[in-house]
């Protein structure tokens, strides 16, 4: 069948696959409902839920993947949970 023929294109969904499942795995612990998405040693992570403290959140994620191989650029999606500033608070 075509479709289980070994190709370049399933190689790298393979990669992808491989790599995101491997992302996943480091982060779920500590953000149990991390999204993840790769191609080609790109990674988006997106936590849904909002944080306290995004930068530190983020210096967080990128430090549980730095032994990870594959990984060429992460890009991280996460929000404030902190309320904005309004006249009032001035």
């Amino acid at each position: 069948l075509e479709y289980f023929r070994d190709s370049e294109k399933t190689k790298k969904h393979l990669e992808n696959l491989a790599l995101t499942a491997t992302v996943k795995a480091s982060l779920v612990n500590r953000y149990y409902n991390v999204e993840v998405t790769t191609r080609q040693g790109n990674v988006v992570i997106k936590l849904p839920d909002p944080v306290a403290k995004v930068d530190k959140t983020k210096e967080e994620i990128k430090s549980l993947l730095t032994e990870i191989q594959g990984i060429k650029d992460i890009y991280l999606d996460v929000k404030s949970n902190a309320l904005p500033r309004t006249a009032m608070h001035k």
